[in-house]
């Protein structure tokens, strides 16, 4: 059975899926954390450019999130359409979508074979 995002006008299912971006612990240097190259199914940080959460509506979720060598779409929910080979954690999707423009994470982003990047694993970084 798929989660249920509910919203303040209706519940939408969603199926979790495609991108997935994966987190870690935050580093206790006491300095800001900064933005690191990209490596797939590696840990990295980086900061969010854009969160679609079109996947309320009909569309998809995704966070476009840039490295400091390249920028990166990685989805985290499939709205109403089905859900590709590679699943999305419930506890991702819930932390990707509240995200701003701007926000640094450190995320875990694979392939999901012709479905593109996905969030494996996110956790917001702290400073």
């Amino acid at each position: 059975m798929l989660p249920t995002r509910t919203s303040a006008l209706r519940p939408v299912g969603w199926a979790l899926a495609t991108m997935a971006l994966a987190g870690c612990e935050p580093t206790d240097s006491g300095s800001t954390p900064e933005a690191t190259s990209f490596s797939e199914n590696q840990l990295t940080t980086g900061r969010v450019v854009e969160n679609s959460t079109a996947c309320e509506v009909d569309a998809v979720c995704y966070l476009r999130i840039e490295f400091a060598d390249t920028s990166i779409v990685a989805m985290y929910g499939t709205g109403e359409r089905p859900p590709p080979p590679c699943s999305v954690s419930t506890e991702v999707s819930n932390t990707a979508f509240p995200l701003q423009q701007g926000d640094l994470v450190h995320v875990v982003i694979s392939k999901c074979g012709a479905d593109g990047y996905y969030l494996r694993r996110l956790t917001p970084a702290t400073g």
